[in-house]
Parts: C-alpha cells; sequence; structure tokens
C-alpha cells in the first residue's frame, strides 16, 4: 500500500498526533511542529467477515509512545472504539474484525487529545453465502440410502432465481425425484424414496439457486452396498471419522501454514475434517454447535440422543444434536438463561477457556505464585462469568494472549485456532 506524506502545519505538538482519514485514496497526514503522520485504510469496500486495518506512521524527532484514538460509527452513532500506542518505528494499527457489523456505511474518525479529525467512509457488503460442508461427504462410498442431503452454507440462505435447477441424479444420469426445503443455513434434499444400494449419486447447485451463489457446485457419494442376501440386508451408516483421512492433505494448508501440523494431527485422529473440494478454511469461523462436537470428539465421548432436548433451539434432528447433548452431559457447555444454546452462533474466545477447562477436569483456581494470574490489558472485557475459566486456561497454557497484551475475550474463534487449543488440551488429558 503506497503511502502519501503532506506538508507540515505549524503548531504545537502535545504528545498526541491528529489523524485524519481522507476517503480519497484512504490516506492522510497531519503534521505539527515537524510532526508528520501518515495514515491508511488498506481498501474501502469490505465483505462481512473480512478484517479491516486501519494504519498510522509518525515522521519526526520522537516518534513513540504518542497514544492514538480511533472511533467506528454508524448512523452517527458510535460502536466501537480503539487506543494504539506507537511503537519505535512511530507505526500504529487498529484491525478488527467486521463479521459482528451489520451491513452498511461506516466511518472512522480519529482523536489525540482535545483534537480529532476524519471521518473517512467504507462499506460493509454482506458476504456472499458459500457451501461449508454436505452429508454425505463429497465422494463417500458408504452413505445411507434412506438419509436427507444436507448442504450447509455459510450463513442463513433463501431461494434464489436456479432454486428449481438443483438436480440430484444417479450414475446413468438419471434425474431422482426429490423434494427440498431451506432451514436456516442448510439447504435440506429429501428423496422421494429410499435410494439405492452401492450406486452413485450427483447433486448439481447452479449459481444463484441460493440467493447470492457465485459459483455452482456439485458432489458425488456411494451409498453402501447392502449386505444380506435379498431382503433385510443391513446398511453401514457412515460415522464421524471422515471418508478418507489417510492423508489429511488440504489445497489451503500449506506445511508452512503456522497451524498445519496440529490441524492434520486432529484430521487424522478424526476428531476435524475438511470441506469438501479438498479445503480446510482455518480462517473460517467456528460455531457454538461446530466446536461441541469438536470436544466431544476430543474426549472420545459418544453421542447421546435423549427423547426430550436439553436446550429448546436444539432440535433431535439437527445434524448436531447427538454432539451438544453429549457435550452438555458432561458438563463441558452450558446453555443461556433463556433455556437457548445458540448452536449457530460464533464460538467466543472466553467460551472456549471456559469449555476448554471443564475438559480438564481440574477446577478454576490459579496457584499462588503461578506467574500466570492473566494480566491482559483488555481484562475488564472478560464477561464476569468467564474470568476464572480464563485465568485458568491461561495458567495451564491451554490458551495465549495476543503480542498486543489483550486477550480479546470476546472475539470469533477460527477453526484453526480452535484446532491448536484442542491439541495444546489433549496434550494433558
Amino acid at each position: 500500500m503506497a503511502k502519501m506524506r503532506l506538508p507540515a502545519i505549524k503548531g504545537y505538538f502535545w504528545g498526541f498526533v491528529l489523524l485524519t482519514l481522507l476517503l480519497s485514496g484512504g490516506m492522510a497526514g497531519f503534521c505539527a511542529d515537524g510532526y508528520e503522520l501518515v495514515v491508511g485504510l488498506d481498501k474501502q469496500e469490505y465483505n462481512q467477515g473480512e478484517m479491516i486495518t486501519v494504519t498510522a506512521e509518525v515522521y519526526g524527532d520522537q516518534v513513540n509512545d504518542i497514544y492514538i484514538g480511533f472511533t467506528l460509527e454508524k448512523d452517527n452513532q458510535p460502536v466501537a472504539v480503539w487506543q494504539d500506542k506507537t511503537g519505535l518505528s512511530g507505526e500504529a494499527s487498529w484491525n478488527f474484525d467486521s463479521d459482528p457489523f451489520d451491513p452498511g456505511t461506516y466511518s472512522i474518525t480519529a482523536a489525540a487529545g482535545a483534537i480529532s479529525a476524519g471521518p473517512v467512509q467504507f462499506i460493509i457488503v454482506s458476504a456472499p453465502p458459500v457451501i461449508e460442508s454436505t452429508s454425505p461427504d463429497n465422494g463417500d462410498k458408504n452413505a445411507s440410502v434412506s438419509k436427507s442431503i444436507t448442504v450447509v452454507f455459510s450463513k442463513n440462505i433463501e431461494p434464489g432465481s436456479a432454486y428449481g435447477d438443483i438436480t440430484l441424479k444417479n450414475d446413468n444420469d438419471k434425474n431422482i425425484g426429490f423434494s427440498k426445503e431451506i432451514i436456516g443455513t442448510k439447504l435440506v434434499i429429501n428423496p422421494n424414496k429410499n435410494l439405492a444400494t452401492g450406486t452413485e449419486y450427483t447433486v448439481y447447485i447452479p449459481v444463484d439457486a441460493v440467493k447470492g451463489l457465485q459459483e455452482e457446485y456439485s458432489f458425488s457419494f456411494t451409498t453402501a452396498k447392502s449386505t444380506g442376501g435379498g431382503g433385510g440386508g443391513s446398511i453401514t451408516i457412515p460415522g464421524t471419522v471422515p471418508s478418507n483421512n489417510s492423508g489429511c492433505v488440504f489445497a489451503d494448508l500449506p506445511d508452512s501454514h503456522w497451524s498445519a501440523a496440529v490441524v492434520k494431527a486432529l484430521c487424522r485422529d478424526g476428531i476435524i475434517r475438511g470441506y469438501p473440494g479438498g479445503m480446510f478454511r482455518p480462517d473460517y469461523k467456528v460455531t457454538r454447535a461446530e466446536f461441541a462436537k469438536m470436544i466431544v470428539m476430543s474426549k472420545g465421548l459418544s453421542e447421546v440422543k435423549p427423547a426430550m432436548p436439553t436446550f429448546k433451539d436444539v432440535k433431535s434432528s439437527d445434524w448436531y444434536y447427538g454432539y451438544v447433548e453429549a457435550a452438555a452431559q458432561a458438563g463441558l457447555v452450558e446453555g443461556l438463561d433463556t433455556g437457548e444454546f445458540q448452536p449457530d452462533r460464533n464460538i467466543t474466545r472466553e467460551q472456549i477457556a471456559a469449555i476448554l477447562v471443564r475438559a480438564l477436569g481440574k477446577g478454576t483456581a490459579v496457584p499462588a505464585g503461578s506467574g500466570q494470574a492473566a494480566t491482559f490489558s483488555d481484562e475488564k472485557a472478560i464477561s464476569g462469568w468467564a474470568a476464572d475459566y480464563v485465568r485458568a486456561a491461561v495458567n495451564e497454557g491451554l490458551v495465549n494472549g495476543y503480542p498486543d497484551q489483550t486477550f480479546k475475550p470476546v472475539h470469533d474463534t477460527t477453526r484453526a485456532e480452535a484446532c491448536t487449543m484442542l491439541s495444546r488440551l489433549l496434550a494433558k488429558i
């Protein structure tokens, strides 16, 4: 990203620097009494879920230890604030995830002391839906003949203009009759009758089958062969281990990636799996339901499917029902006061810290003199109920803070981060 310097402006320097963010080019500068600041917004339109980066660099005789304050506004109302201090190089920055913010136009202003400047505007747009997983998996060789086919998207979906063009065909290219429905993030395909045994089937989902879908998608699976003679043979229903975990090689996770080793180890152990097309998507966020499954698999627990659900928003027909119930029964997860579990919400760092500590089974007490009583600059942002769990998790080496001395307790957790935390847990149990 190129930087632009502006001529110096006479004035007093009070130990703070004014940030001025200009929309044109996303760059601006301010100088006072020989000091100059160059700032940049990396771009002006973001898909929801992308990281937004604002940078600032001070030029002058003394450029370190200068506090820069940022305010993010929508509809003239502040929605987030941040403060950073320049280092020896004179650089300060604000990196934040756009995922928690609704689509729309936002502005950033910055202040140093009593002086403020800006705003610079940018847009957050709704990210297009992408397919995250399918059941059966692409390439599954042992699929059930009587099971619905489920396609899970990255967000809630609606029928698009090509919704009626979704097809299910057998290996003779014959169309198979089915009904379909959309339930939140899931497209569920219900064949009109049981599929034939030992037969390959292909699902085709065209562009705009659901609103905003930008790429066509297809996946294939083969139903299990009947092991009985004549009628009444048994069918093996696929389990939770990936259909092909021998290599656990992912196209988007090279060996040089910081999480590659732990991800592949967890994959080989059948604890996690990738997405269709050989992708792992390490930066995707993890939902509460997904982590419930991950912790259950890590602990070697079996699914539990009681007749009466524990949480009012977790139904027995949901793919994660048995995992959430198993985690709840083992005391690993808890719901809200409303009786909900909120399975589709992204799980936060403090929530994962609590689950890991419960899974370890040592309680939340931090030994005196351990030196690990978790002091973070954003410690006040940790929820009251989670504070002891976070301290214990840090003390046990299950979770770490960030280089800027923050913990970011309510930040969503990525798949790569979740795998790393689980790997640390497995090393201790």
